[in-house]
């Protein structure tokens, strides 16, 4: 894979999640009852928000990634471009993991849809879908920064020299080429 093709793909794998994390919020947020909002509910809204604010800003910067290797290629600003991404990436996922897909949390969010009626059931069901759809994305975005790091290491890799020794004890010298003599017009 080229090289800005995987960041190109680095970049729709996290529009990707982006979508995952767009339709979970609207489902939270809008989807639900108006004249009740259960604690459980207003706190899973709060941390799809804090998500999307993590996304935001490994997608920004995916994006820098991406157009620093494009046809003027700085390679330097597309590593540091790539780490901040990487980096914000990081800790959406552990979020996800921790706040919204533990064994737990999901059996509390089918319960209460359980406990509270047809609409709220529909709800937690609607919610539980999304859910389910997020490993599977995480797990492509994380192929997509290990495609782009491979890419970048290959690019800045193949033009440096490297020279390596394998003998050992063995002394190389050189000798210094003879001097000739200049003569020089014109100076004083």
């Amino acid at each position: 894979m080229a090289l800005e093709a995987a960041f190109a793909d680095l970049t729709a794998q996290l529009d990707g999640l982006h979508g995952l994390l767009e339709g979970l919020s609207l489902t939270t947020g809008v989807d639900r009852s108006e004249r009740e909002s259960p604690m459980l509910v207003d706190s899973m809204h709060d941390t799809v928000v804090e998500l999307q604010g993590w996304l935001k800003n490994a997608l920004a910067e995916a994006v820098k990634a991406e157009k620093a290797v494009g046809p003027r290629m700085d390679l330097n600003r597309a590593r540091r471009q790539l780490t901040a991404s990487q980096e914000a990436y990081q800790k959406l996922s552990e979020a996800i993991s921790v706040n919204l897909l533990p064994y737990d949390r999901v059996a509390e969010l089918l319960q209460f849809g359980e406990e509270n009626g047809s609409q709220w059931s529909k709800w937690a069901n609607t919610v539980w879908q999304w859910l389910e759809r997020f490993p599977s994305q995480l797990h492509a975005v994380a192929q997509a920064y290990f495609r782009a790091w491979q890419e970048l290491t290959e690019r800045a890799g193949s033009s440096t020299v490297s020279v390596q020794s394998t003998s050992i004890g063995q002394q190389i010298t050189a000798t210094a080429p003879a001097e000739k003599e200049y003569e020089v017009e014109g100076l004083t």
